[in-house]
């Protein structure tokens, strides 16, 4: 990634966080391998949960990204958001702040030190 691009997704993630309501608690890590189908009488059930604070579309966009697939990101925010009572906009501006670091495999840190 060149440095424009992680300048830009710094800028998003910044403005993210400054226009964040009241912080909620989070599951931390609900990844497609971590919500599983507890069945009728349960639902999606999220298991191995790393307990944290923060916004709640930020908790679910690897969710949404990795299980985007030939729908797009886009369309899977908005039906995401909508099952889960989210802002569908805030989701997919979030997912644009992931997607540089998913395509690089990297943290944002490390580029920052470069």
């Amino acid at each position: 990634m060149d440095r424009d691009t992680w300048q830009r997704t710094i800028r998003r993630c910044e403005t993210l966080l400054d226009t964040q309501a009241s912080p909620v608690l989070l599951h931390g890590d609900p990844h497609l391998g971590n919500v599983l189908d507890g069945g009728p009488s349960r639902g999606l059930v999220a298991i191995d949960p790393k307990a944290c604070t923060g916004d709640p579309c930020f908790d679910v966009v690897d969710y949404v990204v990795a299980g985007a697939g030939q729908e797009g990101v886009e369309a899977r925010c908005q039906r995401v958001a909508t099952a889960c009572g989210l802002d569908g906009d805030r989701l997919y501006a979030w997912s644009q702040v992931i997607a540089p670091m998913a395509a690089s495999r990297t943290s944002p840190m490390a580029v920052q030190r470069r």
